[in-house]
């Protein structure tokens, strides 16, 4: 018997002490996910400021850290930036301060019909 109650305490503790190390691992988990995603966010509301004023009125969706539900950005499964689609909104600014290599996952990029510049040669233009 007092076998038993040894074996059950010791099964009990190891079940108490998995339940607090999965929940930290799901916590860094999340956190490095949600870390890439504010991320891009980030960048996208960077772009945003650097815009003529008329243009920030034209993205006032965009605002907080859920940048998949803003005006021409749409996201793959995993939350992350996949298609930006802002043609013919008549954005003004320029491009220099959209950093790409931040979204490694996007697909595609519509910028048609903005005034849209670029502040210095690209290879890629």
């Amino acid at each position: 018997m007092l076998r038993s109650l040894v074996k059950r305490t010791l099964s009990t503790n190891n079940l108490i002490c998995s339940i607090p190390s999965l929940i930290l691992y799901y916590a860094a988990f999340a956190s490095s996910l949600t870390g890439k995603q504010g991320i891009e966010a980030t960048v996208l509301l960077t772009w945003k400021a650097s815009l003529h004023n008329q243009s920030q009125t034209l993205l006032s969706s965009w605002i907080g850290s859920n940048h998949c539900t803003w005006l021409g950005i749409c996201c793959n499964k995993a939350c992350r930036v996949a298609h930006i689609d802002l043609q013919s909104y008549g954005l003004k600014g320029t491009l220099s301060n959209l950093n790409f290599s931040s979204f490694p996952h996007l697909l595609t990029l519509e910028l048609l019909n903005n005034s849209l510049l670029r502040d210095h040669p690209s290879p890629y233009w």
